[in-house]
């Protein structure tokens, strides 16, 4: 909600203090969206509305499709420092952000990940022996292959479904839920207290990497916000089928990734 970020950001700005930095996941990058329509540029409108800011304020998007907190926290340590911003504003989809953390839930092995290395987290590189594939001729041949050809996508198409189902077997016996991805809420864990192991890493990653964030932030003078985004489950319109859904997970209500980033914040002395 633009409105609700204005009135938040509105607080904080002060006339030395001009430039709003949008550091953000894909639903910023918004390329179904007109320029005019994303929440990023309504609000630079907004707060450029506001009588002691003027012209001054500029807000930058850095969201990009599919990136998860961890290429978020690359792209602000090597690209959103040389605009200098005073406010840094993550926004974090609960719906999957955290399962983007954690390599035995997201499953893509071009993405890179932080782990915990003797209480710390580091950056595990192993994606790039990964990404090397894509540069290969073959690899091409084969990406333009799919590209152009509807008998390779139908190939294609069915040789991720076998590695779908092949991933749900996985899930399921590391005590997983197997529908991760599936809507209705997407990871539809994310709404209960983590009961397997990997749920619990994938949420100490995924604090640990907000909380280096918030450290950049800080060390660089700026201010740090984050704004959780609603999946589509959790502002459904019938009460009743969100009752439903969160009485099948055998939870109380939806917003329980929502209080633990706010807790996250409360214990960082972040803005949430």
């Amino acid at each position: 909600d633009s409105q609700e970020l204005l009135s938040v950001l509105n607080l904080f700005l002060v006339p030395d203090c001009p430039m709003v930095g949008v550091h953000l996941n894909s639903y910023a990058e918004a390329r179904q969206v007109p320029l005019d329509k994303t929440f990023w540029h309504v609000m630079e409108q907004d707060l450029a509305g506001c009588e002691h800011l003027g012209d001054q304020v500029e807000v930058i998007n850095f969201g990009v499709s599919s990136y998860g907190t961890a290429q978020e926290l690359i792209t602000l340590q090597r690209h959103v420092w040389k605009y200098s911003p005073d406010i840094v504003l993550l926004a974090f989809l609960t719906g999957n952000d955290v399962r983007n953390n954690s390599s035995v839930l997201e499953q893509d092995i071009y993405r890179p990940y932080f782990v915990y290395k003797d209480n710390e987290l580091i950056l595990d590189e192993s994606y790039l022996l990964h990404s090397a594939y894509r540069k290969r001729w073959y690899a091409k041949l084969w990406h333009q292959g799919v590209i152009h050809s509807r008998i390779l996508q139908v190939i294609n198409e069915t040789r991720n479904a076998i590695n779908q189902n092949k991933q749900k077997a996985k899930m399921e016996a590391l005590s997983v839920d197997p529908t991760v991805g599936s809507e209705m809420g997407l990871d539809n864990m994310i709404y209960r207290e983590p009961i397997s192991a990997v749920w619990k890493e994938a949420w100490r990653v995924t604090e640990g990497l907000i909380s280096l964030m918030h450290d950049e932030v800080k060390n660089k003078g700026a201010r740090f916000f984050v704004a959780t985004l609603s999946s589509s489950i959790q502002v459904y319109p019938d009460p009743e089928v969100r009752q439903n859904f969160a009485k099948e997970l055998g939870v109380g209500g939806l917003d329980y990734p929502d209080l633990r980033i706010k807790a996250l914040g409360a214990r960082k002395n972040f803005r949430f």
